[in-house]
């Protein structure tokens, strides 16, 4: 569900949710045991495997979304969003695992220099990008829930006569806790992707 209202001339809000209904996947679990003596090569036996293909279901729960974004016409843009999903009512074979309720809840600015801009230059048709993410994840370790906060960084930059698009994206951030004997991870991510927009088997007007 989406909603845009114009607030002046030249600013927009928008606002949309999303509802994902919890659904029943058929499953088919394969479990299969060896035995072998790895720590002696010279000794040879026949390995005994026991496999068992065992048909069920896993329950996915429902998940809620929400976010709005305010923007000034190709100048900037302000985003935020918050998503909820109770994992404490997944299923798997009949069993439930440790999980907890996740969350996650974002935001983030985009700014634009000069989109009309003719000059030399492509860092004025760029597209800057920032934002932080707080997340928790479903998964539980000692009653504790994981969590994971990051920043990010990011630019789309334009290149060539066909209208080409360089992205570039930073993140780092931190995840876990040292708290009850627990791992915490700092991380770092960079991401690279080339959009190339081109025209193809367009029929030439002359010869």
């Amino acid at each position: 569900i989406g909603y845009t209202r114009n607030l002046g001339k030249n600013y927009k809000l928008h606002v949309g949710g999303a509802y994902s209904i919890g659904t029943k996947v058929n499953a088919k679990r394969f479990e299969a045991l060896n035995l072998e003596v790895i720590d002696n090569p010279d000794v040879k036996i026949d390995a005994d495997t026991l496999t068992n293909n065992e048909k069920g279901f896993a329950t996915l729960p429902d998940k809620f979304m929400l976010g709005f974004t305010i923007e000034k016409d190709y100048k900037w843009a302000f985003s935020a969003e918050v998503s909820l999903q109770d994992w404490t009512k997944f299923e798997s074979y009949n069993e439930k695992p440790n999980f907890g309720r996740s969350m996650l809840i974002g935001a983030g600015v985009q700014w634009l220099p000069d989109f009309f801009s003719v000059s030399k230059g492509f860092w004025r048709r760029s597209v800057f990008r920032a934002g932080v993410q707080w997340e928790r994840i479903p998964v539980v370790f000692n009653n504790k829930n994981i969590e994971d906060l990051s920043f990010r960084l990011g630019t789309s930059i334009p290149f060539g006569r066909t209208g080409g698009i360089l992205t570039l994206g930073f993140a780092t951030g931190r995840r876990g806790t040292t708290a009850d004997n627990l791992i915490r991870e700092n991380y770092f991510r960079a991401n690279l992707g080339i959009t190339i927009n081109d025209r193809w088997f367009m029929k030439p007007k002359f010869d």
